[in-house]
């Protein structure tokens, strides 16, 4: 977890994978207290070394949500 509070993974290989786990608001602490927008959950991945990484929502799969991300050295 970063400073900030966002999930941070780090790939160090394109066999490498990561799961950000699903992305919701965190419950409220205390009653009475507004809860933190989802908008603001967030999830960041550090790739280290060149290469092809496949991308893929494990929630939408079925409907596309694939692709690749491209790490130039």
């Amino acid at each position: 977890m970063d400073p900030d509070g966002a999930r941070h993974a780090l790939i160090t290989s394109p066999n490498d994978n990561v799961h950000s786990g699903y992305l919701t608001p965190e419950r409220q602490e205390r009653p009475g207290l507004t809860q933190q927008l989802s908008a603001q959950i967030r999830f960041r991945t550090t790739f280290t070394q060149p290469g092809i990484y496949k991308y893929i929502c494990t929630l939408h799969d079925e409907l596309g949500m694939v692709g690749q991300v491209i790490v130039f050295p």
